[in-house]
């Protein structure tokens, strides 16, 4: 309750600030997203403000971008029904602009998300996967990469896709470094366990010796410590 209350008077804080008129636009827009109850006015409003503030601010600025990055947000999550690929085409052309802004860069994995859930068959969902592969060489920040790689990998294991490829996203990401423990812990974890099924024993070695060094006292490290025990030689 105290959160929603927060949102609504930052919302009201926002609406009679003075100064900078696209600041103040875009910080409305943003609480209004959050403000409760949610309603179909708020969120138009909300577009409104953001559309406005891309449309009058220079292309290439930060605001400007994150509001283009917003409205993209705004059709994937808010809208009913959604936009999809209005938001597909608002994702990738920032990611186009190479704005080594790890919030935009996030669109990465939002547009793999999108792939991976999408209608058709695993093997249409696996061929609008691998045309996405591409997007790391847009990447220019660390948590950008790290998103887009860890996504990359469930996505392709949930589709029936190629486990290897997968084991790859997952080396991928962990080079970027993972800030959060329960993230990291379920990446090592199904990077160990789906190197292991394929063979790739170093890498699977690699993942579980990385959780018991990491987390030394995490519960689950008995069964991580069986596991271990079980692998036969590095086949690859």
């Amino acid at each position: 309750m105290a959160s929603t209350f927060q949102f609504n008077e930052a919302r009201d804080a926002f609406v009679i600030a003075t100064g900078d008129e696209a600041m103040r636009k875009f910080g409305e827009a943003a609480t209004l997203l959050n403000v409760q109850p949610r309603t179909g006015g708020n969120i138009q409003r909300a577009r409104r403000l953001f559309e406005e503030v891309a449309r009058d601010t220079p292309p290439g600025s930060k605001l400007s971008r994150l509001s283009r990055f917003y409205i993209a947000r705004v059709k994937e999550f808010y809208l009913a029904p959604q936009d999809i690929e209005g938001a597909t085409a608002d994702y990738l052309s920032l990611l186009q602009e190479k704005t080594a802004d790890p919030l935009i860069e996030q669109g990465a994995s939002r547009l793999v998300v999108i792939a991976a859930f999408s209608g058709g068959t695993p093997a249409d969902r696996l061929q609008k996967l691998a045309a996405l592969e591409k997007l790391d060489s847009l990447l220019e920040t660390p948590a950008g990469r790290r998103e887009f790689h860890t996504s990359m990998a469930y996505a392709l294991l949930d589709n029936g896709g190629d486990k290897s490829r997968a084991v790859d996203h997952f080396l991928a990401a962990d080079r970027e470094g993972f800030t959060r423990k329960a993230t990291a812990v379920s990446a090592w974890l199904v990077a160990a366990t789906t190197a292991a099924e394929i063979g790739r024993n170093i890498d699977a070695r690699y993942f579980f010796e990385k959780m018991l060094a990491t987390y030394p006292q995490d519960p689950r490290n008995f069964t991580v410590r069986s596991l271990l025990g079980r692998l036969g030689p590095d086949n690859g």
